[in-house]
């Protein structure tokens, strides 16, 4: 099953990297990343916050169902 996941990070010194470790571990314990967006930096959305976020979407092969990925 194909899955595509939304990610984003607001915390930590390095949010690029925070985001790159997040691809990483979902690839080993969650299904073969088959693609990943561009990483774009957004403002916050619904709430007061002065970091802003930086997020990506990716495409992962995967045998799970989604409520085992959730998990």
């Amino acid at each position: 099953m194909t899955a595509y996941l939304g990610l984003g990070t607001n915390l930590g010194t390095n949010k690029v990297a925070n985001l790159q470790q997040a691809v990483a571990l979902i690839n080993e314990q969650a299904g073969h990343v088959l693609a990943c967006s561009s990483f774009i930096e957004s403002e916050p959305w619904g709430f007061q916050s002065t970091n802003t976020f930086i997020n990506a979407v990716i495409a992962i092969d995967t045998p799970h169902t989604p409520h085992e990925l959730l998990r």
